[in-house]
């Protein structure tokens, strides 16, 4: 879902957060259940 540019626009730098932000939720979930 989050594929696409992430230089595009002004909003640029929120997307790269926002998926550094879901990508280290999805780990942290991952780590739990092991």
């Amino acid at each position: 879902t989050r594929l696409r540019c992430f230089n595009c626009g002004p909003g640029g730098a929120l997307e790269i957060f926002d998926y550094v932000m879901q990508v280290n939720k999805y780990v942290k979930k991952v780590s739990d259940t092991v």
